[in-house]
Parts: C-alpha cells; structure tokens; sequence
C-alpha cells in the first residue's frame, strides 16, 4: 500500500478512536476503495486521488457526524463520539453544540428528579408521615399536595420530552455536518 494513502488513513483513524472499532475499520475500507477506485477508472495517482477526497481531518469529521446521528438512543460511546465530533467542529459548531448538549441533559435529568420528587411526595402522603410538605405556587395559585403529584409528574415528563426534543435536534445538527468543512466527501 502506498505510504501517502497510509499517512491519510493514520491521520483518519487518530480523529476517529471515539468511534466502534467495526465503523473505523469501514471508513478506512470506504477510503481505500474511493482511492483505489480513482486510480484505476480515473488514472489518477494517489495523490491526486486524496486530494479529491480532501483534509483528512474533515473527512473523519464528516464520517463522526454520521455515525453519530446514526447511533440510536443516548449511550456513553455517543457521547464520546460527541465530544470528539465537538473537539473538531467550528466556532459556531461549538456553541451550538454545547449549549444543545447542555441543555438537553439539563432537561432530561430535571424531568426525572422531578417526577421522582412526585413520587416519593405521593408515596409520603399515602404513608401518613405527619412530615409539613413545601407547597407549590404558580403566582397565587397553591396547589394542595395531593394536586401536587399529578403536576409533578406532568411537568417531569414535559421537561423529559423537551430534553429528548432538543437531543435529537442536535444529533439532526451533526447528522448533516453542521458547518462541515469537508469536499464532499460525506458517507
């Protein structure tokens, strides 16, 4: 193999190390055939093959926000795959990664707190624990604690479906490459 594409393909694996060993090992199939399909049908070299294929770090970057929004569901090799995705992205990129990211989780993990807030309040009420409960307002509304639990637990799944909402927003933003800097190269 030529040592040009092998330099490539290192400088391609490097940015990809948060992805599955089985989708690096295809990028770098996908690479080689793209090169050696140019070399053969086009007569070009490799150089002028990579070339076309352009920056090696966009092309990773271009293959992570693929696998990324392909990924179904919240995982800790997501976020990985996240955060490297994010560590090679634009300025731009870069804030609206992490104020998506942030608030997404923010919203998810508030929703359950709540919901379980909800819970462990009804589960107090039904054992006759004597314990003085806080109360809830909205404005001047008051809301008795038994009123309490069913708007706990609505207001825990809404903030929980907003955090998911804005979770997959941001997994449609790296899907399709945000501000990507790459030629064409997308999977």
């Amino acid at each position: 193999m030529d040592f040009l594409l092998e330099n490539y393909l290192a400088v391609v694996d490097r940015q990809l190390k948060s992805m599955p060993p089985l989708e690096r090992i295809d990028v770098r199939y996908i690479i080689e055939s793209r090169v050696e399909e140019a070399c053969f049908f086009e007569g070009t070299d490799v150089k002028e093959a990579l070339d076309l294929l352009g920056d090696p770090a966009d092309v990773a970057h271009d293959y992570l926000g693929a696998c990324i929004g392909n990924t179904k569901g919240i995982s800790l090799q997501k976020l990985r795959m996240l955060f490297a995705f994010y560590k090679t992205s634009g300025h731009t990129s870069l804030i609206v990664l992490s104020c998506l990211s942030v608030l997404s989780v923010a919203l998810i993990a508030s929703g359950a707190v709540t919901a379980i807030g909800g819970l462990i309040r009804a589960g107090s009420i039904l054992l006759s624990q004597g314990r003085p409960y806080p109360l809830v307002q909205f404005g001047v509304l008051e809301l008795s604690p038994l009123s309490a639990i069913p708007a706990a637990l609505i207001g825990g799944a809404l903030l929980a479906i907003g955090g998911i909402g804005i979770w997959q927003l941001m997994m449609r933003y790296v899907r399709t490459g945000g501000l990507s800097k790459g030629k064409g190269t997308s999977p």
